[in-house]
């Protein structure tokens, strides 16, 4: 059990956020509840600020996808732009485009190699639309169900059902 520093309420360990500090995990010396708070509050109190220094610094986007990269699938973006490049600006899957405006293409990677959200990045497979990556999500990157999927939906073609 640990008291929230915030909302002086004692609550189970479960429900502090951790983060790194010199190697070693520790929990946050506020519960996640005020946790939300206060990134809210920090947000409102800052949004104007935020905004212009977006608006104002034409790299801050690139240098966000730059770390995000690194840091998700140990690549870099000349990596990411290379193979958007080698897809011809399309998702590797079904070909779409993404929107202008829009998320940029996923990265895909062998969650067989790299477990959870972090790539090792010698296991990046391409980049896909978000429909085709939450898709392969769901199925746990499992072509026999994904070939399971399609006979089922042939079964119907035609069939007006």
């Amino acid at each position: 059990m640990k008291v929230c520093i915030d909302c002086k309420k004692e609550k189970t360990i479960n429900l502090f956020r951790t983060r790194k500090s010199r190697g070693k995990i520790v929990h946050l010396a506020f519960c996640q509840e005020c946790s939300v708070i206060r990134s809210r509050s920090y947000y409102a109190r800052k949004k104007e600020e935020i905004k212009l220094q977006r608006d104002s610094n034409p790299n801050f986007r690139a240098s966000n996808i730059r770390t995000e990269l690194k840091r998700k699938y140990n690549i870099s973006l000349e990596d990411y732009e290379k193979m958007f490049e080698l897809q011809g600006g399309k998702c590797a899957s079904c070909d779409r485009t993404p929107e202008k405006n829009k998320k940029r293409l996923a990265v895909d990677h062998d969650h067989k190699c790299c477990s959870g959200s972090k790539s090792c990045g010698k296991c990046v497979r391409g980049l896909l639309c978000d429909r085709c990556n939450l898709l392969l999500g769901k199925v746990n990157d499992n072509p026999e169900l994904l070939r399971s999927l399609i006979n089922y939906l042939e079964t119907f073609v035609g069939s007006g059902a």
